[in-house]
């Protein structure tokens, strides 16, 4: 119980100076939520300690690896193009904009953009662009944008100004509402919030373990919400850090397997020199088979509340074996799976003012009892996908 008594004493906008209920109609009960209950989700945990992030303001952010778009693309014709071409097919031409220049890069062409045809990747081109020698163009030569071409005092044409993308992320809500009915319990309620009731924390470690589900495993989609806005439901842990990922039956996962596998996601330049495998009890089981001799226990985690064993892979580098018993666990069928984390490019990113809430008396006035909800809504920052990685035992 002493985290309890913790909890309650520092938690800001718990501990009511004053029993004026309407006062403390909306406080924050997120604040070291994840001492009071080690069954939480050890993935969310991670990720709230490992977030420094500032709150987002719009409910939807770019993920990190989309913001410098695509700059080249290839000649897509098996026999080339000659020197008079005007029409040329690449493989992408959402690449380029009209009244950009772009440049061959094996015979240092320029070629100015007339037009765009999206649909049969095709771009209508002026050749031979400023005094450059025009050339055959070969299949699969690369094509690089060098930027938008304007005179003085030209218009600058109107055309996409960001390369169209399906990656995003998004800060998505969830929400339990509960019904207090017996008096005695809203008497002390409304004369007492200085406590929290055991039904608020529940309902709050419910909303974590759900986010810990969607952060993990969603899939991106997009429909229209009830208001008639679109709504974009974001694409979990799964869906992106597939890079680096590995599959196999339990009986062949070998060493050789594993570290080949795992050493991958050090490569990287922007890999940090240790990671943190967060696993289901079928993928930690097969891996102290095969490298029992090369792990070693580091200790219990009072905050993970789980123990924490390391492997050393033949490069040198570590990475921390944890398990969450939650989030990869039979009951969801997940206990063969694993991701592999690099915490330096994975966060946690809330909605500014919807950090967990506790929204008390939400009942209409003439109803007998009270009702309150807890709310939040957060969503995964996820940086150079190559650096992480998935393991699935089948």
């Amino acid at each position: 119980m002493a985290y309890v008594t913790q909890f309650l004493t520092d938690t800001t906008g718990i501990a009511a100076p004053e029993t004026s209920w309407n006062v403390f109609r909306n406080p924050d009960i997120d604040n070291r939520l994840y001492e009071l209950n080690i069954y939480s989700s050890v993935y969310y945990k991670i990720l709230e300690l490992l977030t420094e992030e500032e709150d987002a303001k719009q409910p939807r952010f770019d993920w990190a690896e989309d913001d410098i778009p695509a700059r080249t693309t290839a000649v897509n014709n098996v026999g080339g193009y000659a020197n008079n071409a005007t029409s040329i097919v690449v493989d992408d031409s959402t690449v380029f904009i009209v009244g950009h220049v772009i440049r061959s890069m094996t015979h240092n062409e320029l070629l100015l953009i007339t037009d765009i045809n999206d649909s049969t990747k095709t771009l209508t081109v002026t050749r031979g662009y400023a005094g450059s020698s025009a050339a055959v163009l070969d299949d699969n030569e690369i094509l690089m944008d060098m930027g938008m071409v304007l005179g003085e005092n030209g218009d600058a044409p109107n055309a996409r100004g960001k390369i169209p993308t399906e990656k995003y992320n998004y800060i998505e809500m969830k929400s339990r509402t509960f019904a207090i009915s017996e008096l005695q319990q809203t008497t002390d309620m409304r004369y007492d919030v200085g406590k929290i009731p055991r039904e608020t924390l529940e309902k709050a470690f419910s909303i974590r373990r759900d986010f810990a589900m969607a952060l993990l495993y969603g899939k991106r989609s997009k429909t229209t919400a009830a208001d008639g806005n679109t709504a974009y439901t974001t694409g979990g842990f799964y869906e992106f850090a597939t890079e680096n990922g590995l599959s196999t039956s339990a009986s062949g996962l070998t060493w050789t397997t594993l570290y080949g596998w795992a050493e991958e996601a050090f490569i990287p330049t922007e890999s940090s020199p240790r990671k943190i495998l967060l696993c289901g009890s079928g993928v930690a089981q097969a891996i102290t088979q095969i490298a029992y001799d090369k792990t070693r226990f580091a200790g219990y985690n009072d905050v993970l509340g789980q123990q924490v064993n390391i492997l050393r892979l033949p490069s040198g580098n570590e990475i921390e074996i944890i398990q969450d018993p939650y989030t990869f666990s039979s009951s969801f069928g997940t206990e063969k799976k694993g991701i592999l984390i690099d915490t330096k490019h994975i966060s946690l990113k809330w909605k500014e003012g919807w950090r967990l809430r506790w929204k008390q008396n939400i009942q209409n006035n003439y109803t007998h009892g009270r009702k309150d909800e807890i709310y939040g809504a957060c969503g995964l920052k996820l940086k150079h996908p190559e650096v992480h990685g998935t393991i699935t035992l089948t």
